[in-house]
């Protein structure tokens, strides 16, 4: 690592570089080519801004591995990786050679990945960003038949901020088996000297993508489909919704069409959507009694239940059916995911574990530190595929810093079932003393007591015993004593203002989990 005015450098030294290289390499010294003015066009081209700005060079890469030139890379190739299996297979197998024209023949078609921030605004306490990636796709027909194929991601996928997530696919399945097609037959068509890749024109051409088209047949009209999920409450008795608030959108340009085919289905058989609009109410055979609505809206077929939802599909009839998306599409709201996650009773689960739950709770304190908002769609425009993103990120309370442990506290442990079950009571006082003790279930006498040193920092907590732990069956049994002290490691997570969760570990034992509460 080295820093100039303006910069902080990292990079890897290996015992085959030269001074010159060590110090190009960290900026100390000019560059015999410098990617300065590649970076000013991306940033150009692609509208970045100077905040972020990543590129790599595919073509360059390969060119450097496969041609025997005088340029740089393939020099640094040479010196780093001449002795590695790769290479000397490259360097002496005969059909890798022949192999190496066509491959970068068809890198040259991709040549570069790119991405950087769009925009970027730090307001209060909240970071947005607005990032997007390309890679370059210089084929004029891959290009136009991606652009051709590309479908519609609705509107109320894109925004993270109403719902827990959402999903999309966007297709234009008119497009697909002619797009496919004509594919096909440029890959078929093309001429190459490398046995692999004539093997797989071979094997290509004993298929036929009009197959596709017995498939697609059925799906005309079908440019996307999309799911928001905007909110959700479990019962943890019952384990299964009390409510839920969602949106699942067809688009398509033949909603009737397409509903007609429903009717092939025998559970759905009996269901008639009118094509005016009116909202009717689905009666299907779900475990679960929640109130769904079917519609025409427009271009867009609409199954939903909740408020949310319903004032979503408020706007969708308005929504043309723009090519905006190729592929997918999503959202998530860590904020109302913690939530979520924070009111689901995991024992009800069929198969979960205190190891499992453990790894639950452990994810779900990452996700409460991130507070973030998320959302992304790919795309192809006329310079390549891309992905479009949005980043919503707030500052994180600082609760490690402030919290208090000192007081008493009531302890429960996760057992096998992943339940907490209640046990106990520690006592953290600010001399660094603390005690923890076990109740009987009846609560008539103390089972397991235990006197420690406690020491924080940050996030650790560390208990060593100052006297070995006492313990007894019955409260009419004597104590008996542990034979050695010990020290617990407790790495605290889900910090609130009144509760905390320890993840304990003790030298030459598995990890446990404790629940604290005041």
């Amino acid at each position: 690592m080295a820093t100039t005015k303006s910069s902080a450098v990292f990079t890897l030294i290996t015992y085959k570089d030269t001074e010159t290289d060590t110090a190009e390499r960290l900026a100390q010294t000019p560059v015999p080519v410098s990617f300065e003015e590649d970076l000013a066009n991306i940033r150009e081209q692609q509208q970045y801004t100077n905040d972020l700005v990543f590129m790599l060079d595919i073509e360059k890469l390969m060119n450097g591995l496969f041609v025997a030139d005088n340029s740089r890379a393939s020099n640094d190739f040479k010196r780093y990786f001449s002795d590695t299996p790769l290479a000397q297979k490259m360097m002496n197998d005969p059909d890798m050679q022949i192999c190496q024209a066509d491959t970068l023949k068809l890198i040259s078609q991709v040549p570069r990945l790119l991405m950087g921030y769009n925009d970027i605004e730090v307001k209060d306490n909240q970071l947005m960003a607005k990032v997007s990636a390309l890679l370059e796709v210089r084929h004029p027909l891959v290009l136009n038949v991606l652009q051709s194929m590309q479908g519609h991601i609705p509107d109320h996928v894109v925004d993270a901020e109403d719902k827990i997530s959402s999903m999309a696919v966007a297709l234009d399945m008119d497009q697909l088996t002619p797009g496919v097609t004509k594919l096909w037959t440029e890959f078929a068509n093309a001429e190459f000297s490398c046995p692999d890749l004539q093997q797989a024109q071979v094997k290509s051409k004993q298929m036929s993508p009009m197959i596709l088209g017995a498939v697609t047949g059925m799906a005309q009209g079908i440019k996307g489909l999309g799911l928001s999920l905007f909110d959700l409450h479990i019962d943890a008795d019952a384990a299964k919704p009390l409510s839920i608030d969602f949106l699942l959108s067809l688009e398509t340009s033949n909603p009737t069409g397409i509903l007609s085919l429903l009717q092939l289905v025998p559970e759905l058989a009996n269901i008639r959507i009118p094509a005016d609009g009116t909202e009717v109410p689905l009666n299907l055979p779900l475990p679960i009694d929640i109130p769904t609505f079917a519609a025409i809206k427009g271009s867009h077929v609409v199954v939903y239940s909740g408020e949310k939802s319903q004032q979503a599909i408020s706007a969708i009839e308005s929504e043309e059916l723009t090519p905006n998306a190729l592929g997918f599409s999503s959202s998530i709201n860590y904020i109302k995911l913690v939530d979520l996650m924070e009111n689901t009773d995991f024992s009800a689960i069929p198969g979960t574990n205190m190891e499992s739950c453990m790894e639950v709770y452990s994810a779900l304190d990452t996700l409460r530190r991130m507070e973030m908002q998320l959302s992304y769609r790919s795309m192809v425009n006329d310079k390549g595929v891309g992905i479009d993103s949005l980043i919503t990120l707030n500052k994180p309370e600082a609760t490690n810093d402030n919290f208090n442990i000192t007081g008493q506290w009531q302890t429960a442990y996760l057992d096998e079932t992943c339940q907490w079950v209640e046990d106990g009571a520690e006592q953290w006082n600010e001399d660094g003393t603390g005690s923890y003790k076990e109740t009987s279930q009846k609560a008539s006498c103390d089972l397991y007591q235990t006197q420690y040193q406690w020491q924080r920092k940050g996030r650790t907590l560390t208990l060593t015993d100052t006297s070995a732990p006492k313990y007894r069956d019955s409260c009419q049994d004597e104590w008996q004593q542990d034979g050695q002290k010990e020290t617990l490691v407790c790495d605290m997570i889900n910090i609130k203002e009144d509760s905390f969760q320890c993840l304990y570990y003790i030298d030459g034992s598995e990890p446990f989990i404790y629940q604290y509460t005041r």
